[in-house]
């Protein structure tokens, strides 16, 4: 994982750590709820928009190289409980959400990395 990509991650955890669900609405970084996020996380998020967006834009392809990253770190194992959460965490979020699937796998992303990191991988 880059440095970028690890960086990102961590915002993404962070968000995810304060219940905020990041997504993409016309082009733009979209949050709710408005009012949970701090001056401190908004510079975070504005400092790395763009790696930001490019993560969220595929959201697929951001948890694969997170996990490429794990099971060449971590092992097999550990990239596989990782990858199925990813499928996972998107599945609840499109049905019992009731999101397009492409919001359900940004808000997946948010759930892997912080999982990612609590497990002390992502920094």
């Amino acid at each position: 994982m880059t440095a970028t990509t690890r960086q990102t991650c961590m915002v993404l955890a962070e968000l995810r750590q304060k219940d905020i669900e990041l997504f993409i609405g016309d082009g733009e970084l979209r949050y709710v709820p408005r009012q949970a996020m701090t001056t401190e996380l908004h510079a975070r998020l504005q400092a790395h928009r763009d790696a930001i967006l490019t993560a969220l834009s595929d959201p697929c392809d951001t948890a694969l190289a997170i996990v490429d990253d794990v099971l060449e770190r971590e092992g097999f194992d550990a990239a596989l409980d990782l990858g199925e959460h990813f499928e996972e965490r998107a599945a609840v979020r499109e049905f019992e959400g009731d999101v397009s699937r492409e919001r359900a796998e940004c808000g997946a992303l948010l759930d892997t990395c912080y999982r990612l990191n609590g497990r002390g991988v992502a920094e």
